[in-house]
């Protein structure tokens, strides 16, 4: 499984990660504002825009394919989580 993560910008980290059956692109619109203020971590999970494997099926799932990677160990603030993935990180 290869994840694919997208590292722009300058600042404290900020990982991005976007809702089911979408990818990274859904942080277009925001990508260069909060570029100026934070490095961004955007993901693409498995089988999901730039990424290979198989699509995560489960929250457990999703945790595992994203936390092998070190640059994306950071959480993701609630204000800025979109709505697939907010719902159900709401809940950890």
């Amino acid at each position: 499984m290869t994840v694919f993560v997208d590292v722009v910008g300058r600042g404290p980290n900020l990982t991005l990660l976007h809702g089911w059956g979408l990818n990274g692109a859904v942080w277009n619109g925001l990508r260069d504002p909060l570029a100026r203020q934070f490095t961004l971590h955007i993901i693409d999970l498995p089988g999901h825009g730039r990424s290979h494997g198989a699509p995560v099926s489960s929250l457990e799932a999703m945790v595992d394919a994203v936390s092998c990677h070190p640059r994306t160990l950071v959480l993701l603030p609630p204000l800025l989580k979109d709505r697939g993935v907010a719902g159900v990180t709401e809940n950890l």
